[in-house]
């Protein structure tokens, strides 16, 4: 692969972009809420219609591809299910079987 050499401008927007996209992934769609609400309080129109083009554009899709990030839904166990529970002096409570004196 043929290797390209950045400027120190080009380098620090492209840095610039890296960091956003992987630290600060709701950015995008801040600025475009923001973009709206002074395209509102100016009484814009046209502006408001742009800006609320980004907003769509910069709001993640409804149903993500990526189920693992999904929390579980009722009668699905998650991977807290085992944790055991603590009693009032510190020390773990053991689990009893259901029906079990306590």
């Amino acid at each position: 692969k043929r290797k390209r050499v950045l400027d120190e401008d080009e380098f620090v927007a492209a840095l610039d972009r890296i960091i956003e996209r992987d630290y600060f992934p709701g950015l995008p769609l801040l600025r475009a809420q923001h973009e709206l609400l002074l395209a509102i309080e100016a009484d814009d129109p046209e502006r408001a219609r742009r800006a609320y083009a980004m907003v769509g554009a910069a709001t993640p899709a409804a149903h993500s591809s990526r189920r693992e990030e999904r929390p579980p839904t009722r009668g699905q166990r998650s991977e807290w299910d085992e944790t055991p529970r603590r009693a009032g002096d510190g020390k773990a409570r053991q689990k009893r079987p259901a029906g079990a004196a306590g």
